[in-house]
């Protein structure tokens, strides 16, 4: 039974892959947490952070293709970063899987060795 749940998340993560487009997947990311922290007495706003669906995609990708894409950098935001960048100088279409335009820029610059 211990040896069925990583396969069968693997299987969960990768088929909700499918079921988000590259744009829909970057419509999401561009929704942010805003970050409070009481200072002087008063809660205010401190930066902010991608929001949970996004950081969700882009962390659960990497933990699926662990052993094929090596990332060392594995902060959703960084990730971002790298896909909006290969999105801005490629121009893929923007409807196919997210999965498959994840995995197209990371397996490009970051195939394990």
């Amino acid at each position: 039974m211990h040896k069925l749940l990583p396969i069968l998340l693997l299987f969960i993560s990768v088929s909700s892959f499918a079921d988000v487009t590259t744009d829909e997947l970057l419509k999401e990311c561009e929704d942010k947490t805003i970050v409070m922290e009481e200072l002087d007495g008063k809660l205010q706003a401190i930066g902010e952070k991608l929001g949970g669906f996004c950081t969700g995609y882009l962390a659960g990708f990497i933990s699926a293709s662990e052993g094929k894409i090596c990332v060392k950098d594995k902060d959703p935001d960084f990730i971002l970063s790298v896909l909006k960048t290969y999105i801005k100088n490629t121009n893929p279409k923007l409807s196919q899987p997210a999965g498959k335009t994840v995995s197209s820029v990371l397996g490009k610059i970051y195939k394990c060795k």
